[in-house]
This record gives structure tokens, C-alpha cells and sequence, in this order.
């Protein structure tokens, strides 16, 4: 028998998705107004996206950004999921002890994060740069990796696995075969996750970078300074 669903439910989600998309269109929308004031059309424009194409500081600091974000989302995603294997098959106090510390970068607020990374790399004698905040952004983003490739093997029995291996498959092979198409989705959405992260950072970046170092916290520092930073 068809289960039916209730009408008031469809409608719902409508709404939900509409309050949520429809501000983002119509930023998008506002992005081709001939003028700085977003309240009133004047015409349409592609001056803003020509002048901030032709902006060498907007460019040189998306092309940093996109790398800190490329690095940091690929070394997070492979630490995050390995991790999360790991401790799989880990007692259950050993586990319990290392999911504290590896949740503690989703619950500790942005700010405190930054300084104590800061205070780190202090100590270490390591120069502020690209690096450290590859590094930084590393840090937050394997936790975020490491939850939803958690929740995802928790869904997950070990039958297929064992029964794999009774059919003579070896552990990599059980691996390729049966354990990864299973997190693939898991995977896919840490990565994504600690992708817009890290593009998204703004505090963190701004205790382990460089004063020149051109990224993304510096284009938010600067909001205002131009009309191409408005």
C-alpha cells in the first residue's frame, strides 16, 4: 500500500526552500543594478563584475584563498576519513577519549581557535604565511570531515565487510570494494563541507596570516575602502 503523504507537508517545504533561496536570487539579481544603492533598479550593468575582474588585489586574493581552500579541503578530507576508520574499530573508552579531542574544534568559538594557534606558531618560531593558515584551516576543517564520515559508518554493519573478507577479499580490497561506496556520499559531504569552510573563514585566517598576505580576510577588512570592495 502507497503511503500517502500529508498535503501540508509539500507546502512546507516550499516555504522553507523559498525562504531560503529566494534572498540569495535576489542578491544575485540586485548584483546587475546600475547603482550602489540596493533598494531602487536603475538598469542593468555588468560594470561591477568587469571592475572587479579588473581589480589585481581581488583576483590575487581569490586565487589565494581558492588554494588555501583546494589544500586544506583535500589533506582534511584524507586525515578526516582516515580518522574516522580508525577509530571504527577502536575500543569503546579509546574511542570515546579521541572523539572529545576531535570535536573540540567544532565547539571551540572561532576567536579562541585563532589565538591559540597563533600562540603555536609562536612558539614553534614558524613565520606567519600561506602556511600556517593551510595549516590552521586544516585543523577546524578535519573535525567537521570526521563527524559526517562518523555518522555515516554508524549507519553502517560490518556484515558486508566480514563477508567480503570470508569470501577471500583482502583488507584493501574489502576497502575498495565494499567500505568506500558505502562513505562515498559521507566523504563527498566533508569535503564540501570544509571547502565552503575554509572559504568562509574569516577569524582564524586572520590570527595565522601574514599582514601582506592577500586573501580573503583582507578583502573583508577592506570592505568599504572602494567602490569594487562596497
Amino acid at each position: 500500500m502507497k503511503k500517502k503523504n500529508h498535503p501540508l507537508l509539500g507546502i512546507h517545504s516550499y516555504l522553507m526552500m523559498a525562504f531560503i533561496y529566494v534572498p540569495i536570487i535576489m542578491i544575485i539579481i540586485y548584483s546587475f543594478n546600475d547603482t550602489r544603492l540596493s533598494g531602487n533598479w536603475e538598469g542593468f550593468t555588468l560594470d561591477w563584475y568587469v571592475s572587479l575582474f579588473e581589480n589585481r588585489h581581488v583576483m590575487e586574493a581569490l586565487m589565494n584563498s581558492l588554494t588555501v581552500a583546494v589544500i586544506s579541503t583535500v589533506v582534511s578530507t584524507l586525515l578526516g576519513t582516515a580518522a574516522a576508520l580508525s577509530l571504527r574499530n577502536m575500543g569503546r573508552k579509546g574511542r570515546s577519549g579521541m572523539n572529545g579531542l576531535l570535536y573540540l574544534p567544532v565547539i571551540i568559538p572561532d576567536i579562541i581557535m585563532g589565538l591559540s594557534l597563533l600562540v603555536l606558531f609562536s612558539q614553534l618560531n614558524m613565520p606567519l604565511g600561506k602556511t600556517t593558515v593551510i595549516i590552521a584551516h586544516i585543523t577546524f576543517s578535519l573535525s567537521y570531515v570526521y563527524v559526517v564520515v562518523t555518522a555515516r559508518l554508524s549507519g553502517m554493519g560490518k556484515q558486508l565487510d566480514e563477508a567480503a573478507q570470508d569470501l577471500g577479499a583482502t583488507p584493501w580490497q574489502t576497502f575498495r570494494h565494499v567500505t568506500l561506496p558505502q562513505i562515498a556520499p559521507g566523504i563527498i559531504s566533508g569535503a564540501l563541507i570544509a571547502f565552503t569552510l575554509s572559504l568562509d573563514d574569516f577569524m582564524v585566517s586572520l590570527f595565522c596570516r601574514w599582514s601582506k598576505l592577500n586573501d580573503a580576510a583582507d578583502l573583508y577588512l577592506r570592505t568599504g575602502e572602494t567602490r569594487h570592495l562596497a
